[in-house]
């Protein structure tokens, strides 16, 4: 029943004759090629074209007739105008011919142009110079016309035969059709196996169909609509299981085998996967980006050719340890040995990506849903989709404090063991997150106070992980320590530091909204799919208290990173990052403690007397 929905569903979603809009002022540039960067002029974002370029609308569906608006320029000089031919499919159907931001309109009404599920509009234009055709200006680039934006309309057609019944009826991509019509009942299933009711999972269901039928709707052509409504099932699924395990009656509980315990967190780690990957293909190289870069660079080609002298001298970005610069240059290693084209930009980032996804995942095995917000909060993604330093040293720290908590509560060494190791993978990663070792610290030195043997092993194997995992130190530990110690002290009270005057609560506030990120002389906000920032922060403040009653040593983690964040005199917005992990774990159990109580209003309301699932 539910495939059969799903598929009706889709059939009428593509009905709906809304338009479907490609702005090229966007950094996005997934739907075209063949045009240059983002220019602006009078409040009005462009691309100007090469000779040829194409903007492309996937998975559109056959309709006809379609209404093509195209808001563009053309180049005049003292003779003449460039004009540019405008193409759908390959097929002529209009001429931009005048110069000045004017608007475009063209109606294609054969339906031999429109036989594909995709229709993509071109521009065909003699190339032409600026340079060459005046003094005024040294542009050597070979340009076209200038495009703002292409909209793409369902028009409505009565038939005048038999063969013309297609004007009214769209006719689904079958690719979309397909990916809907197994993503609903598989969804159906899971939920079963997870250990939800019928009805229950059949809601879920019916909830992903409207999710399905609004996207498909409203945002048909956007290559992120699937990651978009994927994300929103499994936050969905996150939900129900995290209100599942919140039941106060153990019958009710799902009793899904260890393997199928980890299919949500699996399904997190997948969504987090490709919302960062998403953002890595969007996000200009900025920052550090490009610094971590070139170091990276260095590094590969030194180990590349077997010369650890160098890899142990080298002495760039002296301000941070190099466990995760490594792991980049050990990704370039690996792309030119397997002969993957990519950028070292792209497989730097790949790199980072592959951490962060495990971040959320090992989140959601506490709490599904707090991995789920994890997955999606906007800083978290941005800087674990660039070469930056945070997402190593925030999976290791969070992986500390998580297994001392485990050990805590089973008393087995082995988990206190891997705290230790991790929490010194941590410090040859980035110091900041250390504050991670700092929460930890009282629990060790007042818990373990009778047992004082554990307290130095446990120093001495993060110690340990810490100088082994940073080849740096080895040549000289105490003066590359204080080298780089040194840095820090005096980089946060330098000039640049202080003109930026940031208050003590800006990384806190970062958090609320969504990530931002910086291309000169342009500021712009990224195309995240989801911003839920600010409600994930004000549900983790509601529940701190959840949290505490979890783990006080959850709670001093987060209020470590607080204190330290606020007190730090350089406020870069990644130092956000240190917090967000122990606040989404306050926000998933804050969610998981209302279900709980919901439950138990509900059952005391009903009169039951038992815990019998009825």
């Amino acid at each position: 029943m539910l495939s059969l929905l799903a598929a009706l569903t889709v059939l009428l979603a593509f009905q709906i004759r809304v338009p479907m809009k490609i702005d090229l002022g966007g950094e996005d540039q997934t739907y075209h090629s063949g045009f240059y960067y983002v220019q602006r002029a009078n409040d009005l974002a462009y691309r100007w074209a090469r000779g040829k370029a194409t903007v492309t609308f996937p998975d559109t569906g056959k309709a006809t007739p379609l209404a093509v608006t195209i808001l563009a320029n053309a180049w005049r000089d003292a003779t003449r105008v460039y004009t540019a031919t405008v193409t759908a499919n390959g097929h002529a159907i209009g001429t931009i011919e005048r110069a000045g931001w004017r608007t475009w309109r063209f109606v294609v009404s054969d339906p031999a142009i429109l036989r594909a599920d995709e229709l993509i509009i071109g521009f065909d234009a003699t190339p032409f110079v600026p340079a060459d055709l005046s003094s005024e200006t040294d542009d050597d680039r070979e340009l076209g016309v200038a495009v703002a934006s292409v909209e793409v309309t369902p028009q409505w057609s009565v038939p005048t035969s038999l063969e013309g019944w297609g004007n009214l009826v769209t006719i689904p991509a079958p690719t979309q059709w397909l990916f809907v019509t197994l993503c609903v009942p598989a969804l159906y299933l899971l939920s079963r196996f997870l250990g939800l009711r019928t009805r229950w999972a059949f809601a879920l269901g019916i909830a992903a169909i409207i999710g399905w039928a609004i996207g498909i709707a409203f945002f048909r052509i956007a290559a992120s609509q699937r990651v978009l409504i994927l994300t929103l099932t499994v936050g969905a699924t996150a939900l129900a299981q995290t209100g599942l395990d919140a039941r106060a009656d153990t019958s009710a509980r799902t009793r899904a085998s260890p393997l199928g315990k980890l299919i949500v967190p699996a399904c997190i780690v997948a969504v987090a996967f490709l919302l960062r990957l998403h953002a890595m293909a969007i996000f200009p190289v900025e920052g550090d980006d490009g610094l971590y870069m070139q170091v990276a660079e260095q590094y590969a080609r030194a180990m590349a050719s077997v010369d650890w002298r160098e890899v142990i001298a080298f002495d760039g970005v002296i301000e941070h340890p190099r466990l995760f610069v490594l792991l980049f240059a050990s990704g370039l290693i690996v792309r030119d040995f397997l002969g993957i084209a990519l950028s070292n930009v792209v497989t730097m980032r790949l790199v980072a990506i592959v951490f962060g996804a495990l971040q959320t995942g090992l989140i959601a095995l506490l709490n599904p849903l707090a991995g789920w917000f994890l997955a999606i909060q906007t800083t978290e993604i941005k800087f674990t989709s660039m070469a930056y330093l945070e997402a190593l040293p925030a999976l290791t720290a969070a992986l500390s404090v998580i297994a001392f908590e485990r050990f805590r509560r089973t008393s087995r060494d082995a988990w206190m063991y891997l705290s230790a190791i991790a929490l010194g993978a941590t410090g040859a990663s980035k110091f900041i997150y250390v504050t991670a070792g700092l929460a930890i610290l009282p629990f060790l030195l007042w818990e373990l106070r009778r047992q004082p043997k554990k307290i130095i092993a446990y120093g001495l194997l993060a110690a340990f992980a810490f100088f082994a995992l940073d080849p740096y130190l080895w040549y000289d530990p105490v003066g590359r320590l204080r080298e780089m110690f040194s840095f820090h002290s005096s980089f946060s009270t330098r000039e640049y530091v202080k003109e930026l005057n940031r208050p003590w609560w800006y990384n806190l506030a970062a958090l609320t909204e969504s990530a931002k990120l910086y291309k000169q002389p342009f500021e712009y906000p990224p195309p995240f799919l989801l911003v839920w920032d600010r409600l994930i922060f004000l549900v983790g403040l509601a529940g701190l208290a959840s949290l505490t009653r979890r783990s006080r040593l959850y709670l001093v983690w987060l209020l470590c990173g607080v204190v330290f964040i606020s007190i730090w005199e350089a406020k870069w917005e990644q130092y956000a990052m240190v917090i967000a992990t122990p606040l989404c774990l306050a926000a998933g159990y804050g969610i998981a403690d209302g279900f709980g109580w919901l439950q138990r209003r509900w059952r005391k309301e009903m009169g039951f007397e038992s815990n019998d699932d009825r």
